[in-house]
């Protein structure tokens, strides 16, 4: 059985836990500022990541509406 690809944009301690969450039903990508995550197998850039039929927005509530406004048109409904 296929599992579904899912998206996390921001890997910080949220984006982790829910990663741990989901990664047992799921195939789970993320992206994130931070280079120093670059390398992990499951990293993926933005412009890949945003393609995935679920993405889930895990970022400072700070950097939310910038984020959205720079993807929002990309992002599928």
């Amino acid at each position: 059985m296929n599992k579904k690809s899912i998206g996390i944009l921001g890997y910080g301690r949220f984006g982790q836990l829910l990663d741990d969450i989901l990664k047992d039903d799921f195939d789970v990508y993320f992206y994130d500022t931070n280079t120093q995550l670059h390398n992990r197998d499951a990293f993926q850039p933005l412009q890949q990541l945003i393609t995935l039929p679920t993405l889930f927005l895990c970022l400072p509530i700070s950097h939310l509406e910038t984020t959205l406004k720079e993807i929002g048109h990309q992002i599928q409904s």
